[in-house]
């Protein structure tokens, strides 16, 4: 199907959206083919979802039976058990009859409904307000189910949003690394966007799931790869965009590629024939403009020292020395404790984060509407 629109965002993108990000995407099908983990460290915006999708496609194609799970809306142990055992049934023990799903069901000490639907899709479902349930051991035994079909195909999990099962119950990382320790056929993609989160999960001194998969960190798309992209993208629906103006779309709206197609696509519904680099100035001034009552709304909650401090990083640059003297005349504070507490807080919101120079406002719009004058 050929969209309406060039370019994509806010959701995971597809095939005709999905660029560069090669090298990763073959990675990450080889080991779910290959009874390997993976752990993948990717930003917000960064694409890290659709490349799983990606991924999972792929080893599909192969033959692999694999499964996917968003930890993201979790909020218990419970809710982390019954996504999990979701993701298994309905992903590499999919298929048969339903007594042969009904007799894998039958081997878990806490046993879920399973609803079939018409078109033969399958949802678990546990209880809500059973007491005193060990909702780790549930997800153990779903997980050995998950090893013993890797006897004769090649099986993958894919958990994504990994980082959730801090806010739910730090102790779960143990029973994953469990998990993982048990099931050395079975291919283990754990995957988070919430980066210093998941590095305390994952490749911190003493993480509990220290050295359980090979590390795979998504960065930016390169320019030279994501500029080509938006030209050819917007000629594709009979705009011109030349390399020099999408290269300047790459600059202000990046480094997350998300953010980088939202530009592009604010500034090609301004444009007329072209897009220049006025029509790039208006798609920003556009995107802006329409997210102002949250951007408003998301500084109004922070104290006085991270406004302060955020609008430090929103400089050009960023911010470079957070604790020199410079930097704490202009939060007005007299020691570095409390900007390092700042700097802690609006990291753990995801409103900045650490660029090759600084730190730096996250969100791109954000950070312009920091910039403007009220």
């Amino acid at each position: 199907m050929t969209h309406l629109t060039p370019y994509h965002f806010g959701s995971p993108a597809g095939a005709e959206h999905f660029t560069d990000r090669r090298e990763e995407l073959a990675l990450i099908a080889d080991r779910l083919t290959g009874g390997q983990n993976v752990i993948l460290h990717g930003p917000r915006r960064y694409g890290k979802t659709s490349l799983l999708h990606r991924a999972i496609e792929a080893a599909r194609k192969r033959g692999g039976r694999v499964g996917y799970v968003n930890l993201l809306r979790c909020s218990s142990r419970r809710e982390v058990a019954q996504a999990i055992t979701q993701g298994i049934f309905s992903g590499p023990l999919h298929g048969g009859t339903t007594r042969r799903m009904a007799r894998l069901v039958e081997r878990l000490r806490v046993r879920p409904r399973l609803d079939f639907s018409p078109t033969g899709g399958v949802t678990v479902f546990f209880e809500p307000g059973m007491r005193d349930t060990d909702w780790p051991g549930a997800m153990e035994d779903a997980c050995r189910l998950l090893a013993e079909a890797s006897a004769s195909h090649a099986v993958g999990l894919v958990l994504d949003e990994f980082q959730q099962i801090v806010e739910v119950d730090p102790p779960l990382a143990g029973t994953f690394k469990a998990i993982l320790d048990e099931s050395p056929t079975v291919s283990y993609v754990i995957a988070g966007s919430h980066v210093h989160l998941m590095e305390r999960l994952t490749t911190a001194p003493g993480a509990p799931l220290l050295a359980m998969g090979e590390l795979l960190r998504l960065g930016p798309i390169p320019d030279g790869e994501m500029a080509p992209y938006l030209v050819a993208r917007a000629r594709a629906r009979r705009k011109q965009l030349t390399p020099e103006v999408a290269l300047r779309i790459c600059a202000m709206g990046g480094p997350a590629p998300n953010d980088i197609q939202r530009l592009a696509q604010h500034s090609f519904d301004v444009a007329g024939g072209s897009i220049g680099i006025a029509e790039v100035e208006a798609g920003m001034a556009l995107a802006m403009g329409r997210e102002s009552t949250t951007f408003a709304e998301r500084y109004e909650r922070l104290a006085p020292v991270a406004r302060r401090v955020l609008h430090l990083a929103s400089a050009p640059g960023g911010l470079v020395q957070p604790y020199g003297l410079a930097a704490l005349r202009k939060v007005e504070m007299a020691n570095a404790n409390a900007v390092r507490k700042a700097l802690a807080s609006l990291e753990e919101s995801e409103l900045i984060a650490r660029g090759p120079e600084g730190w730096e406002v996250a969100d791109p719009f954000f950070r312009r509407w920091l910039q403007t004058d009220p």
